[in-house]
């Protein structure tokens, strides 16, 4: 009994932790900035954009997932300030219930819910946390333009979050709590949207829902798939959280999405210039010709 009180207030310690990093002008400014990439036009744009591209070959899962970013930024004012962190007015917070509804009835949200739920307790999802916060502290190289106009600009707005000194010093702080033996079980002891925020975007996108199929898509459209819907998830998570959630579980919902967005821009950077001449949107970076 005493070694599950001392845990507890292990845990707890850990949580007040978490909140005091969550309280600086550091945090405040990489949630402006996450605000600012999802009430980005060229977000849902781009979502819209792969479902009437790609619509025959996504699988009614990532359908669901692209759905969910547009459902998401219907509003973006009232979203902007659930994002920051800032008080909501009487009509955006009407507006963000009507959202909540809505992506209540999103299946690829009941999905990862559901998933987030299974995944809480697991050595796959400590396996994914230690994976993710072992990149905070990592050099971040942005991605050219090239891919199209929504792409590039969703990109660039996620450059400058995680180029920033905000974005260094909040994962300079972060670090040693990450590190800490009881992190995993907090993220644990969180809600199962928060858990599935870890998750790798590649993995994500191969969820499938009941009947559902994967016609199979080529690597950089999966990747761009999975970066929308890698953000869609955390906006997701942080609006359904709402205000008086603790802010502990905000901030692992937004830096679980930071971390795993930052992969795939990697992955995504590879893929582009396989060839590595620096290059990233060369016509020959095409398997078979040059790489």
């Amino acid at each position: 009994m005493a070694a599950t009180s001392a845990n507890a207030d292990t845990i707890d310690g850990l949580k007040a932790r978490v909140a005091a990093a969550a309280s600086t002008p550091d945090f405040a400014t990489v949630q402006q900035d996450f605000a600012a990439l999802a009430t980005d036009p060229a977000f849902p744009n781009l979502a819209t954009n792969l479902l009437q591209t790609q619509g025959p070959n996504l699988t009614g899962f990532q359908k669901s997932l692209l759905a969910a970013a547009v459902t998401a930024t219907q509003y973006p004012d009232a979203l902007r300030a659930a994002l920051s962190g800032q008080p909501l007015t009487s009509d955006q917070s009407k507006q963000l219930t009507s959202v909540k509804a809505d992506l209540h009835n999103n299946a690829a949200i009941q999905k990862l819910i559901s998933v987030g739920a299974q995944l809480k307790g697991t050595s796959e999802l400590a396996s994914d946390v230690a994976t993710a916060t072992s990149n905070l502290g990592s050099t971040f190289t942005p991605v050219p333009p090239g891919g199209g106009q929504s792409l590039d600009a969703v990109l660039a707005d996620f450059a400058t979050l995680r180029g920033s000194t905000a974005w260094s010093n909040f994962a300079a702080s972060m670090t040693p709590m990450t590190q800490d033996a009881n992190f995993i079980q907090l993220v644990n002891s969180a809600r199962p949207l928060v858990a599935a925020s870890f998750m790798p975007g590649k993995q994500l996108i191969t969820l499938l829902l009941p009947n559902d199929h994967d016609p199979g898509l080529p690597d950089i459209i999966k990747d761009s798939i999975a970066i929308v819907g890698t953000i869609a998830l955390g906006v997701v998570t942080v609006v359904t959280l709402g205000a008086s959630a603790p802010v502990w579980l905000t901030v692992l919902a937004v830096g679980g999405t930071i971390l795993v967005v930052g992969a795939l821009t990697f992955d995504l950077l590879e893929q582009i210039d396989c060839d590595h001449d620096g290059d990233p949107w060369d016509s020959n970076d095409v398997a078979g010709v040059e790489c």
